[in-house]
């Protein structure tokens, strides 16, 4: 191979982009960080600004998407756990008892300390289930930006694109 047509290749691999995620406006992550991690997305500033109807709704949508984050983690650190118990006792009837047992004791209350990323969860499924769940607005991946005066509350509530 000619160094010039190596070079070229290098080039045009250089200048490709090497993920697959849609990429987000910044808008569309503070929403979603919002969900996540509640009022501490915000500077002090910004609650100050904010109504306390802004800041309960914020914080009663955090703690609901902890509760389906939690509950979501938990089944699947549930399922890859039956999948290993299933495998090393040979499909026995007391490890499918065991398993069948763990699976009914799902405590939406108790944090996951299980990353995403260990669970194969990509921040795409994230978002998805939150939409689903109905905590991020249907439209969510067409969100730009809001117009100027107008909080991410109420476009959360009028679902305006």
């Amino acid at each position: 191979m000619s160094k010039l047509v190596f070079s070229q290749r290098l080039e045009d691999l250089k200048k490709k982009k090497f993920y697959t995620e849609h990429e987000f406006s910044k808008y569309q992550e503070k929403l979603y960080k919002a969900r996540l991690l509640g009022l501490k997305v915000y500077s002090k500033e910004e609650q100050r600004r904010m109504s306390l109807a802004e800041k309960l709704d914020i914080q009663i949508k955090h703690k609901a998407t902890r509760k389906i984050i939690n509950t979501w983690k938990a089944q699947l650190v549930n399922s890859k756990a039956n999948r290993l118990m299933d495998t090393l006792f040979n499909h026995s009837r007391v490890a499918r008892t065991v398993c069948s047992l763990q699976c009914k004791g799902i405590d939406p209350e108790l944090k996951s300390k299980v990353s995403f990323s260990s669970l194969g969860i990509s921040k795409n499924k994230v978002m998805n289930k939150l939409v689903k769940e109905g905590l991020l607005p249907k439209n969510f991946f067409y969100l730009d930006k809001p117009k100027k005066n107008e909080s991410m509350h109420r476009i959360q509530k009028n679902g305006r694109i």
